[in-house]
């Protein structure tokens, strides 16, 4: 293999550094320090024997990863390896549509995700946690929330970020500012989302304006907050099965497909980035979205008491 000289490296330092400042603003702060933190290794790599952005040395990058070991000399987790390549594969990805590199690197760097998609939270036990979970002072909230994640599929940084000109309840919509991909979309929710969001704002939520949940301080929740939130309402309920914002995010998922919702349709309501030409090829429009909602979504089938 020939070996670059500084300036190279150099080159490929001050890239790493663009690509990860270019991308800041689409990216949650999570996987801004993840990418960061991976595309280190990648640098010190090529830091290491002074060497440039080639076929040679990008292979040689995949089997130093697969062959990493810990400071305690165990091989990295399988996440760790994926984190790793992952970054190093968008990072060259990107190198070449900018014109940054002559030829495509990013096919070389090949990974099998091992990571598995949390399991879906049976019905009857979501049915559980929603209506016997929410406790305390905060109960209302607790309950517009997780009929909030559990209806409309958002994520918890999503779900946080919400304003209170976010929501749309007369028309049961609202706006996802700047989602995963720094994309806005509009997301449908059904009549117990409304009923709950507005029985929260009546008779806990203080104030018209900033952020549409409080943590008990009076300041906009965090998402570690709403994670608390969740595992707490699943310990009330005395669910088996763990509790979190992503796995309500799945069972909306499953369940969805499992009565019938238009694989596609669901894809748009998620909001995935990496299928946002989908989304606009297919042109799935708001109003049929949330047609399918009412009649495919198991808490908007059924009748509804109103307490």
């Amino acid at each position: 293999m020939s070996k670059a000289g500084p300036g190279d490296l150099d080159r490929s330092e001050a890239l790493v550094k663009r690509y990860l400042e270019e991308r800041s603003s689409a990216w949650a702060r999570s996987t801004l320090r993840g990418a960061t933190q991976a595309l280190g290794v990648f640098t010190d790599f090529l830091r290491g024997e002074a060497r440039s952005l080639c076929a040679d040395h990008v292979l040689a990058f995949v089997r130093h990863v697969r062959q990493a070991k810990t400071r305690r000399g165990k091989p990295w987790s399988p996440r760790s390896v994926e984190w790793a390549l992952f970054a190093a594969r968008g990072f060259l990805r990107w190198a070449a549509l900018r014109g940054h590199v002559l030829e495509e690197l990013d096919h070389l760097i090949f990974v099998r995700p091992s990571a598995r998609l949390p399991r879906a939270i049976p019905e009857e036990d979501v049915r559980e946690l929603i209506e016997e979970g929410p406790r305390g002072r905060c109960a209302k909230r607790d309950r517009a929330l997780l009929e909030l994640l559990y209806g409309t599929g958002l994520r918890a940084s999503e779900t946080v970020h919400l304003t209170m000109d976010d929501v749309d309840l007369s028309e049961g919509v609202l706006l996802v500012r700047r989602g995963k991909g720094a994309k806005d979309r509009l997301v449908p929710f059904g009549e117990r989302v409304r009923q709950a969001i507005l029985t929260y704002l009546r008779e806990e939520r203080p104030g018209s304006t900033g952020s549409l949940f409080l943590s008990t301080r009076g300041g906009g929740l965090r998402s570690q907050g709403l994670a608390a939130v969740v595992r707490r309402a699943a310990r009330h309920a005395g669910l088996r099965r763990r509790a979190s914002p992503h796995r309500l995010r799945h069972s909306y998922a499953t369940h969805l497909l499992r009565h019938g919702a238009p694989l596609v349709a669901l894809k748009a309501l998620l909001g995935h980035a990496s299928l946002v030409s989908t989304e606009v090829y297919l042109a799935v429009e708001t109003s049929d979205l949330a047609r399918m909602l009412q009649q495919s979504h198991p808490r908007e089938r059924g009748p509804m008491q109103v307490q």
